[in-house]
C-alpha cells in the first residue's frame, strides 16, 4: 500500500499509532481553564478553590 500511495512506510506507522485521544484533548482545554483561574486570582488560589470554581462554572472535576 505504501508503494501505491508513494509513502515511506515509517509515515504510515506513525499516522496508524499516534491517534488523538479524547481525554488527552480534554485534560489540555481544562489545563487552560485551570491556568486562566490561578491567573485571575492573581496566583492565590489553591487547588480546592480552583475545584470551586470549576464547579461553579459547570466543569465536573475532582480536586486532584
Amino acid at each position: 500500500m505504501c508503494k501505491c500511495l508513494d509513502i515511506h512506510h515509517s509515515v504510515y506507522y506513525y499516522h496508524c499509532n499516534h491517534h488523538t485521544n479524547s481525554y488527552k484533548k480534554a485534560n489540555q482545554e481544562l489545563d487552560v481553564e485551570i491556568k486562566k483561574i490561578y491567573n485571575k486570582s492573581n496566583s492565590r488560589y489553591g487547588s480546592p478553590k480552583i475545584t470551586k470554581v470549576l464547579e461553579n462554572e459547570g466543569i465536573k472535576v475532582s480536586q486532584k
